[in-house]
């Protein structure tokens, strides 16, 4: 949360999209200009080796929803941002990626695939 505020204050032209398991966070965010929060009900991965299919669930839950609202485009490069495990302080990852042409590739996984 406090990174999708800090990055506000510099108003980028384009969009912030936030993917968030916390209600209230996805509200407060709701509150700022240029920020798109979605909130992710699925349950989180208790097992290490489940990390990263998580994360990258989100990302393409954020981007599927991001679409139907035409937020974004299909083919669009975007630029995630992520941490190499939960919880505050641990945001040290920035990922370049394009959006899915093919819907299916936006389809979340079980998170036992590796």
């Amino acid at each position: 949360w406090k990174h999708c505020a800090s990055g506000l204050k510099y108003r980028p032209s384009v969009p912030i999209i936030t993917v968030t398991r916390n209600q209230q966070t996805a509200r407060q965010i709701h509150l700022h200009r240029g920020c798109y929060p979605f909130w992710y009900p699925e349950p989180r991965g208790i097992e290490s080796h489940q990390w990263q299919t998580d994360v990258d669930n989100r990302i393409r839950f954020g981007l599927r929803n991001a679409l139907k609202l035409n937020i974004i485009k299909t083919g669009s490069t975007i630029v995630a941002v992520q941490g190499w495990k939960g919880g505050l302080g641990h945001t040290n990852t920035l990922r370049i990626l394009s959006v899915p042409t093919d819907h299916a590739d936006l389809e979340l996984q079980p998170l036992g695939a590796n």
